[in-house]
């Protein structure tokens, strides 16, 4: 049996002739955070995304690394603002699918409209998780984070993020995140070139089962 991920992927693949296919380049804005949302909805096929905000506390705050198979927009299908800014994170194709044929589709595919409905139930999902890991300690925080950026990377043991991004991500301070990693050891995990590099995923997911 396929993943799930894997399954929606392969659904999607159906609607791609629909969509505008787009190539774009690392650090390429997608959307912006306060800006009118124009309807429409977005696929990556290949590269990395990142979704973040900073509207409540001012500070940039990493909501989620998107990978290949997953939509994204979604949230903005009534035009309202966009609640968080999308930035491509690593090469990428992404295929736009306008506000009218997203319409058209909701409206008449039932298939369509059941990927747009697991589609924003998995961001609503992301969102209590988010809450949830928020009340546990710094060091399980870290932990949790690493070991779902590394599986978004497919269990490579160099993340291509810096200490910096993963403060965005995780919401905890730089001084934190370093003593941390100097706790942990760099048998665990260590930085290299600006990259945070793990070295024993193993020793970092036992941290989340005590």
């Amino acid at each position: 049996m396929l993943p799930l991920s894997e399954t929606k992927s392969k659904k999607w693949i159906n609607y791609l002739h629909l969509g505008e296919r787009q190539f774009l380049k690392r650090e390429t804005l997608i959307y912006e955070e306060g800006t009118r949302g124009t309807g429409d909805v977005y696929f990556l096929e290949k590269g990395k995304v990142k979704v973040y905000t900073a509207a409540f506390t001012g500070k940039t705050r990493t909501l989620e690394i998107l990978h290949a198979g997953m939509a994204f927009g979604e949230q903005t299908v009534d035009k309202k603002p966009y609640f968080s800014t999308a930035i491509v994170l690593e090469d990428a194709v992404v295929y736009r699918f306008s506000s009218e044929v997203t319409k058209a589709l909701v409206k008449e595919d039932q298939t369509f409209r059941q990927l747009m409905f697991k589609s924003l139930r998995s961001k609503l999902e992301l969102l209590l998780n988010n809450i949830v890991l928020h009340s546990l300690p710094a060091e399980k925080i870290l932990a949790h984070t690493l070991v779902e950026i590394s599986k978004k990377y497919d269990n490579q043991s160099i993340l291509p993020l810096s200490q910096h991004e993963i403060t965005q991500y995780t919401g905890l301070t730089r001084i934190t995140i370093y003593k941390l990693l100097k706790k942990w050891g760099p048998e665990v995990v260590k930085t290299k070139n600006k990259k945070i590099v793990i070295t024993d995923l193993d020793s970092i997911k036992r941290v989340l089962s005590h």
